[in-house]
C-alpha cells in the first residue's frame, strides 16, 4: 500500500470516528450557555455582549441553526462538519506545502486520532471553528483569493478572544509567501481591522478590566501548569504517568529538531504555523493567561504541521523517527483510552434520576449558574433557583435572565434537590450556606467531569 493511501486512509477514518458517538455524553457547561445565550431575545442578547461573552460568531450562527431544534445531535453537528471539513484542508495544505507521502502520513495519523481534535469537532462551541477559519485563511494565501483571505481573517477576529492572535499568524504566512503583493495584504490589514472595530470595542471593555482579570480561573502562566493544560488539550482528560514521561520526552526532541533545522539551510516558512503561539504566549505572560486546554487544542494542527515538516529530517535523520514513533505511540494510547461520554459526566442521567422520582413541592435549588446550566437543559420545566451572592463571574454569569436568585429558606417546598459543585471558587460564606443546607440530605449521585469538580447531588426532605 502506497504512503499516499494510508494517509486518506487515516483522514477518513478520523472523520467516522468524529461522527461517531458526538451525542454520546451529556450537554456541557460550556455548551449549555452558548445555547442560553443563542436562544436569549436578540435585544437582551447586545446587552448582555457588553458585559460577559466571547463567542460571538459562534452563537450567531447557533442563534439561527437552534431554529432548527436544540436537541444534542442537531446543535453539535455544525462542529461535526467543521471538524471532517478541517481534515480535508489539512490535506490540502499538506499537497500545497509539497510534503512527503511519509509526512502526510504522519501528519494524518496525529489529527484525525488526537483526541483532543476529536473532542472539539464533537462539541458545541467555537474551538473547532477557530481552527477551521485560521487554516482556511492559510489555504487562500497560497491559492492567492484575496477575498476569501479577508473574509476569513475577519470572523476569525469575531469567533474567540484569541482570534487576533490567529490573524497575526495567518497575515505572516501571506507575507513570506507572497511578499510581492505586500501593498494589497496591508490594505487588507486594514480593511480586516476596521471590520472589527464593533466587536473590539467590546472586546477590550470585557477583557481590559480588572474584574475580569482578577477573577480569570487560570491564574498567572507557569510551567508546570502549561504542561498540565496541554495534557488536557491532547489527551481530553486526565492521564496516568506513563504518557507524561512519553510526551515530555516527544516534546523536548521536537524542541531540538527544531532547534537543529533553524540553523539549517532548509525553508523555514512553515515555522510560522507557530506564531498565533507566540503571541498568545507574550499575551499569556504580559496580560493575563490564555494558554489554558481549550486554546491549547486550537494550537495543535498547526503544530503538527511543523512537526510534519520534521520528518525524515536531513539533519538527524534517527532523531527524528524517534520522534516520530513517539508522537504515534502516544497518540494511538490517547485514542485508545477515548471515551467522548466522559465529557459531560453523566448530568444526563441524573436529570433523568430527579425526574423519576419528582414528586408535587420539589424544587432544584443550584449552587452555582454553571452546575445550573447543564441540568437546566434537561429540566427546564421545573421549578428552579440558584444560591444568591455568588459574585465571580466564572462560576454564575451576570446574564442568567431566567433564573431567581434567592436563599433556599426563602422558598416554600417540601423536598428540594440541592446541586452542590465541590468548587473551590466559591466563597467560603456561600459554601457554608450550601453545607448547611444539605445537612441531613440524602446524596443522590456525585457526577465526575474531569475539567471541573464534582458536582454533588442531594434530596433534602423537609418532612
Amino acid at each position: 500500500m502506497k504512503w499516499s493511501s494510508v494517509s486518506i486512509i487515516f483522514l477518513l477514518l478520523g472523520a467516522i470516528i468524529r461522527v461517531a458517538g458526538y451525542t454520546s455524553s451529556a450537554i456541557r457547561y460550556d455548551e449549555a450557555i452558548s445555547l442560553y445565550r443563542a436562544t436569549t431575545p436578540f435585544l437582551q442578547y447586545l446587552i448582555d455582549l457588553q458585559r460577559y461573552s466571547s463567542l460571538f460568531l459562534w452563537e450567531f450562527i447557533l442563534r439561527f441553526w437552534s431554529i432548527l431544534g436544540t436537541e444534542l445531535w442537531l446543535i453539535r453537528l455544525p462542529a461535526v462538519i467543521i471538524g471532517i471539513l478541517t481534515l480535508f484542508l489539512v490535506w490540502k495544505l499538506m499537497g500545497i506545502l509539497a510534503f512527503s507521502p511519509q509526512q502526510k502520513a504522519f501528519v494524518s495519523f496525529l489529527i484525525a486520532f488526537c483526541p483532543g481534535l476529536i473532542w472539539i469537532s464533537q462539541d458545541a462551541r467555537a474551538y473547532g471553528l477557530l481552527v477551521f477559519l485560521y487554516l482556511l485563511s492559510i489555504f487562500f494565501i497560497f491559492k492567492k483569493k484575496w477575498l476569501g483571505f479577508f473574509a476569513a481573517n475577519g470572523l476569525l477576529l469575531y469567533t474567540h478572544i484569541t482570534g487576533p492572535a490567529f490573524v497575526v499568524g495567518s497575515f505572516a504566512f501571506a507575507i513570506a509567501y507572497n511578499h510581492k503583493d505586500w501593498k494589497r495584504i496591508i490594505v487588507l490589514g486594514f480593511a480586516v481591522v476596521i471590520s472589527w472595530i464593533p466587536w473590539g470595542l467590546v472586546y477590550f471593555n470585557i477583557h481590559q478590566t480588572p474584574q475580569f482579570i482578577n477573577t480569570f480561573w487560570l491564574g498567572k502562566i507557569s510551567l508546570e501548569g502549561f504542561f498540565r493544560e496541554f495534557m488536557l488539550a491532547f489527551f481530553g482528560r486526565q492521564v496516568n504517568e506513563l504518557p507524561i514521561v512519553l510526551v515530555l520526552l516527544a516534546i523536548a526532541l521536537s524542541v531540538i529538531l527544531l532547534g537543529i533545522n533553524t540553523i539549517s539551510h532548509l525553508d523555514k516558512r512553515i515555522y510560522l504555523f507557530l506564531v498565533p503561539f507566540v503571541v498568545i504566549l507574550v499575551e499569556s505572560i504580559f496580560w493575563y493567561n490564555t494558554l489554558f486546554y481549550r486554546t491549547l487544542i486550537t494550537l495543535i494542527i498547526p503544530f503538527t504541521l511543523v512537526l510534519g515538516s520534521l520528518v525524515g529530517s536531513r539533519n538527524w535523520r534517527l532523531l527524528s523517527w524517534v520522534m516520530v514513533g513517539l508522537w504515534i505511540l502516544i497518540t494511538g494510547i490517547g485514542i485508545i483510552g477515548w471515551n467522548p461520554r466522559l465529557r459531560g459526566g453523566n448530568v444526563d442521567k441524573a436529570a433523568q434520576t430527579i425526574r423519576d422520582s419528582w414528586q408535587e413541592g420539589d424544587v432544584i435549588y443550584y449552587g452555582t449558574g454553571t452546575a445550573a446550566l447543564p441540568f437546566d437543559y434537561y429540566l427546564s420545566d421545573k421549578p428552579r433557583f440558584i444560591l444568591n451572592g455568588v459574585a465571580n463571574s466564572n462560576l454564575t454569569p451576570p446574564t442568567l435572565h431566567h433564573f431567581d436568585f434567592i436563599a433556599l429558606e426563602e422558598i416554600q417546598y417540601k423536598r428540594a434537590w440541592i446541586i452542590f459543585p465541590m468548587d473551590t471558587f466559591i466563597p467560603q460564606v456561600q459554601m457554608n450556606r450550601l453545607l448547611n443546607y444539605v445537612k441531613g440530605g440524602e446524596l443522590i449521585q456525585i457526577i465526575n467531569i474531569f475539567e471541573i469538580p464534582d458536582i454533588r447531588v442531594y434530596l433534602v426532605d423537609t418532612e
